[in-house]
């Protein structure tokens, strides 16, 4: 584990165009069972947060297509729940191929 940070005095090193120096602070090289141990916590965060979001949406909008393309072909359906399924369908359908577009035109 690395030291903790020293304090030195900055009150020598001159100002650049009136700015007033703050903090410096001087880290050593990161060796290599840091660096692996960091990668690894990176790679699980990009795995949890960035695929498991991603996987978590996609389930979500197959389980709501599927639910909605039960009610509306489903004889025994009502009017009103086949309107549901319909609006809902249609608002899925919309937010897919803008988020599709949207992403492309970035």
């Amino acid at each position: 584990m690395s030291p903790a940070p020293k304090k030195v005095d900055v009150s020598t090193v001159p100002s650049i165009k009136d700015l007033e120096v703050k903090s410096i602070e001087l880290k050593p090289p990161e060796d290599e069972q840091e660096k692996t141990l960091r990668l690894h916590k990176e790679r699980l965060s990009f795995y949890f947060k960035d695929l498991g979001t991603l996987g978590f949406s996609i389930l979500l909008v197959i389980v709501t297509v599927i639910c909605c393309l039960v009610f509306l072909f489903n004889p025994k359906a009502s009017a009103a729940e086949k309107a549901w399924a319909g609006s809902v369908f249609m608002s899925v359908v919309t937010g897919a191929v803008g988020f599709a577009f949207g992403k492309a035109t970035k």
